[in-house]
């Protein structure tokens, strides 16, 4: 069955380069004329003609409600009730025009990834116009994220009603799984963010004394409300300890994203990796960083969050330093797999001693690592995701390969 991806951030954007990367590793090795891809992003632009992690497959750009190029200027604004309309007319345009390409390209199924609230409700209008099976991919908690104002608002409407006649719903962690079915009685189907194992070299390289020099911390991925807290709480951590540190920081976001501790001399911005090199980068830190935020504007996303990059720490085989809420999936995670060093409060001191035990504790940095190899194997290995994925589907997805 051929199936259509609607997303903003589709391979290979890079402003969600979680979400994005993902969609690539669970794609790339499938026939491109099994799918086709649709967005309200011109990726056929110049702009993405050359880009890492393209995909083969046929790419589509709404034109209803399309994305204004990065440089332009934003559109003035308007009284309430015609902003509604105007948001009201997008959605149905983009449904229709979804719909239309949809049955053009022969598609079964529409797999949705909502990257703002309209988009939700607006591919599930698509699926009935085109009678294609629909499946929602929540990366993260859909209403949860819309969490003010007349956006939240709508989000929590609309959530359980398409959810409920869904075909299925994809979560990437058990405990978005389990709120959404205490929530809404339905039965979403876990595909973790997945990676290539055999892009990294396993435990043993985890088990080496941390760097005589200054302590190299690794952050790789995008920075946003859900880690400053973290980066604050690491950053007065160094001031408790004599010994230095450093936090290498890879990330495809401007600097500024870190605030007022961005020109921090331990701080190191390497700026934007190609996902064939984040493998080695990640492999080569003494210590990789998972932060998530205590205080963010959306406590549920944070509480059943994980990161797209949280199977590529555990793969690496690095000592993990996680600083996240005690009730967050992330903590519980990796407190009861032993498979890195949980922090859950908001104390530098805390954070300082964690960091000591990283830097001195041979035996603690060989057990960590040990285990997070094991976890990647069991929770996160590509191929089972991929196997998963084309399960949902019901379809026996040829691999171009």
């Amino acid at each position: 069955m051929k199936f259509a991806v609607v997303s903003e951030n589709l391979p290979p954007s890079t402003r969600s380069p979680g979400q994005a990367g993902m969609m690539y590793r669970l794609l790339a090795p499938l026939d491109p004329a099994s799918y086709c891809l649709i967005s309200r992003v011109d990726y056929d632009s110049d702009r993405f003609a050359q880009a890492p992690q393209r995909l083969p497959a046929r790419y589509h750009c709404l034109s209803a409600g399309a994305l204004p190029a990065p440089d332009a200027a934003a559109p003035p604004a308007q009284p309430g009730a015609l902003a509604l309309r105007h948001r009201l007319e997008n959605v149905f345009g983009r449904a229709r025009e979804i719909a239309a390409i949809v049955k053009r390209e022969g598609c079964g199924a529409i797999v949705a990834c909502p990257d703002r609230v309209g988009d939700l409700p607006t591919a599930f209008a698509a699926s009935r116009l085109s009678r294609a099976a629909f499946f929602p991919y929540f990366f993260d908690y859909y209403s949860a994220w819309f969490n003010s104002g007349h956006s939240g608002l709508a989000a929590r409407r609309v959530e359980p009603f398409i959810l409920k006649r869904a075909a299925r719903v994809i979560v990437p962690n058990e405990g978005l799984r389990d709120t959404l079915a205490q929530r809404y009685d339905v039965d979403p189907a876990v595909i973790h963010n997945a990676c290539d194992l055999s892009a990294y070299r396993g435990p043993a390289a985890g088990e080496a004394s941390a760097s005589n020099g200054a302590l190299q911390i690794m952050f790789t991925g995008a920075i946003y409300d859900a880690h400053y807290d973290g980066f604050r709480a690491l950053l007065d951590a160094f001031d408790c300890d004599r010994r230095p540190s450093r936090l290498n920081v890879y990330t495809p976001m401007a600097k500024a994203r870190l605030g007022d501790r961005a020109r921090d001399e331990r701080i190191v911005y390497h700026g934007y990796q190609t996902p064939a090199e984040i493998p080695r980068i990640q492999q080569s830190a003494d210590v990789l960083f998972l932060p998530l935020a205590f205080r963010s504007p959306f406590p549920e996303v944070i509480r059943t969050s994980a990161p797209a990059k949280m199977g590529e720490y555990l793969a690496a085989a690095r000592p993990i330093l996680v600083h996240a809420p005690p009730e967050s999936f992330v903590a519980q995670y990796f407190r009861r797999h032993d498979c890195g060093l949980v922090v859950s409060t908001q104390d530098p001191a805390d954070v300082a001693h964690a960091l000591d035990r990283l830097r001195t504790d041979v035996g603690l940095r060989g057990r960590l690592a040990r285990n997070a190899w094991q976890r990647a194997r069991e929770d996160f290995d590509l191929s089972k995701a991929r196997a998963d994925f084309a399960g949902l589907l019901g379809a026996s997805l040829r691999c171009d390969r």
